[in-house]
């Protein structure tokens, strides 16, 4: 994994409800965060649009865990999940299509269920230096940059009232920065140019993931609530 899953995934846990809780991932990718929470002691599954993703994911994953499907059409019972979460995804729904994803994540969670999300919100100077600098060293974008660049932003105040509506203890915490952002393209320039030794290695210098975690806090949100309708 690298330094900014890590740092989501460790704050997107103080937010999840105790093991072992069943949990639904919307867009898993190739299911970094399923495992993650699975060895935990969570009871997970999850869902990606990508093929190539779900084939990924589904080397670790039992049969059925990880299934093809859209977040805006999920193929769940309603109100079956103790939790259902999804980690910077909703930046990439067409806007027309936004409410209806957030319709899905709320239909499959139970009442008194718990539900948690990240979400990408602001394209700041440090994410604009980021692709500038990936770019030089790799001479290509990496696809879900040039999706935040295709499709516009999510703002900040819908997704509030959304939750507000549908939530009781809403939680919505600022976070990821520029110290987060620069080892992130460390990282996958060094995946790119197959210096996974590197890539390890980031992950290993812990004042990294201490620091970013204090002084971050800039492009994404994290919302959270129980749902209660």
């Amino acid at each position: 994994m690298f330094v900014d899953q890590i740092v989501r995934f460790n704050l997107i846990s103080q937010y999840l409800p105790e093991a072992p809780a069943t949990l639904f991932e919307v867009g898993c990718g190739g299911g970094e965060m399923m495992r993650w929470l699975e060895q935990k002691g969570y009871i997970v599954s999850g869902c990606e649009a990508d093929s190539s993703l779900v084939s990924h994911a589904q080397i670790w994953a039992a049969p059925n865990q990880v299934i093809l499907a859209d977040g805006t059409k999920l193929p769940c019972e309603d109100n079956f999940f103790d939790c259902t979460t999804s980690c910077d995804v909703l930046e990439h729904v067409l806007p027309e299509l936004r409410e209806n994803f957030l319709d899905e994540i709320f239909r499959i969670t139970k009442p008194g269920g718990k539900v948690v999300l990240t979400v990408w919100l602001n394209k700041t100077f440090s994410f604009k230096l980021y692709g500038a600098l990936y770019l030089l060293a790799t001479g290509q974008l990496p696809q879900w940059y040039i999706e935040h660049i295709q499709i516009p932003e999510p703002l900040i105040e819908p997704i509030k009232e959304y939750f507000e509506k549908r939530c009781e203890q809403v939680e919505i915490i600022p976070y990821q920065g520029t110290i987060n952002l620069a080892a992130m393209l460390a990282q996958n320039v060094a995946a790119a140019k197959g210096k996974f030794r590197l890539v390890k290695l980031i992950n290993y210098i812990d004042f990294i993931v201490k620091k970013y975690d204090f002084l971050g806090r800039k492009t994404s949100y994290l919302f959270a609530g129980i749902k209660v309708r």
